[in-house]
């Protein structure tokens, strides 16, 4: 575990080295990110060199030559002034053409340029799946690791963490790995993909969804966190631990939306018990939007169960400004509370907050009924 650790310390290092080095490198897809079969380029602003792929391609295993390429598929690469073209003929040889003129592939003439083709293409991320099974299968995960740095951008070195958690690592491993993910990618977009494909793909385990919650909480962006939380409650069925580890994302995540849809996400797919209460009231005293604090708690009245739970939900009233709010909270929890004069003495001292005269007189009213 710590030597990982190690590993994956220098290999952050090393890929803000990368970074700095592969800024001129531009990757553009003109499909799905999520769609194999899609057509992507890679551009060098220094105008050394550009690659565009079309379709799937497969490497040969020692990375010196294309094998295979998708039906329709194709590669064009150029580079200080010859053009590369790769393609297959009906049989399925793959056929070399530079400067518009077939050539064999063994022509050691061009051996230079077909070298640079497969080792951009590498790069960028294609074959990644196979790659990765082959550099596990002779070094393990510290060779998949070291492979990262040599890569141009987060899109390619995600396929490789992502090949590389599918694969029979161990479960020390797995933890390790995904915690690292938001410093071994930029990207939130990417980021967020792994997790999903992880959830989607692995087998459920509670170790995965511990560990990826725990990495959440490091995406930047609060849409990414959104996503990933939201397709993770989907899924599972969450322990305390990880509840409390959800309601800590939420809190922790700026906008009052994405506050409320994981919390309303939280409530449609997952047991709520009083603990949960007990936080979700810090969380509803930290937002802004009355209309969202609103909605939380709403939805709170309806998995409450217990006196106790009511008793800690009434008081929340008096943290929204706004006198509609109060009254529709207050209306709904006359209509749900169970019988009890505390909680009917509870409701009284709530309305007391209300300076609309109008709505102060319409809720009185209800309370003194129940």
């Amino acid at each position: 575990m710590k030597k990982l650790t190690l590993i994956i310390f220098l290999c952050t290092g090393l890929l803000s080295w990368a970074d700095a080095q592969e800024k001129n490198i531009v990757q553009k897809n003109t499909k799905e990110q999520a769609n194999e079969d899609k057509n992507w380029q890679l551009i060098n602003n220094n105008k050394e060199w550009k690659l565009r792929v079309r379709g799937q391609v497969q490497l040969s295993s020692d990375d010196k030559a294309i094998t295979s390429l998708s039906r329709g598929g194709a590669i064009h690469f150029s580079q200080r002034g010859e053009k590369l073209e790769v393609s297959e003929d009906k049989s399925g040889k793959v056929l070399y053409k530079i400067n518009g003129r077939i050539i064999d592939e063994n022509n050691t003439t061009y051996q230079s340029l077909i070298s640079s083709c497969v080792s951009t293409l590498i790069k960028g991320g294609v074959d990644a799946e196979r790659r990765t099974a082959r550099l596990y299968t002779a070094g393990g995960t510290q060779a998949v690791l070291q492979e990262l740095g040599s890569l141009h951008n987060d899109f390619a070195r995600s396929r490789y963490i992502n090949a590389l958690l599918l694969l029979p690592i161990s479960s020390s491993e797995s933890v390790t790995l995904i915690k690292q993910v938001p410093q071994l990618l930029e990207s939130d977009y990417y980021q967020s993909e792994i997790f999903s494909d992880l959830l989607t793909k692995s087998e459920q385990q509670d170790y995965l969804y511990t560990a990826i919650l725990s990495a959440t909480e490091d995406i930047k962006s609060d849409y990414y966190r959104y996503t990933t939380v939201s397709k993770l409650l989907n899924v599972q069925s969450l322990n305390q631990e990880q509840k409390a580890a959800v309601l800590h994302i939420v809190r922790h995540t700026s906008s009052d939306y994405y506050q409320a849809e994981l919390f309303k996400q939280l409530l449609k797919t997952q047991t709520i018990e009083s603990p949960d209460f007990q936080e979700t009231m810090s969380l509803v005293q930290s937002m802004k939007s009355d209309y969202y604090k609103t909605e939380i708690l709403s939805g709170l009245m309806k998995k409450a169960e217990k006196e106790s739970d009511w008793k800690l939900l009434i008081p929340q009233v008096s943290h929204i400004a706004s006198d509609y709010y109060q009254a529709e909270l207050l209306q709904q929890m006359t209509k749900r509370i169970p019988a009890s004069e505390t909680l009917k003495q509870q409701l009284q001292e709530a309305a007391k907050n209300i300076k609309s005269d109008f709505y102060y007189g319409k809720i009185t009213r209800q309370i003194s009924a129940i």
